[in-house]
């Protein structure tokens, strides 16, 4: 089964599994999003409750 489509195509993935930003509870952490990218998914933050200075640092962690 191939399941590249266009969302894959412009998020450069290689399949559509896009890991949810969990804010608050500290579930997301830098390490879970860097697996599911380097696991050809895209990986993101919960950053909306995040000042801005640690989302710079939570950035550069890695």
């Amino acid at each position: 089964m191939n399941l590249y489509n266009h969302v894959c195509k412009v998020l450069d993935i290689k399949v559509p599994v896009i890991q949810a930003g969990m804010a608050r509870d500290k579930i997301t952490t830098i390490d879970l999003i860097i697996n599911v990218y380097e696991g050809v998914g895209l990986g993101t933050s919960g950053a909306a409750y995040m000042h801005p200075e640690d989302i710079r640092k939570a950035v550069r962690e890695r």
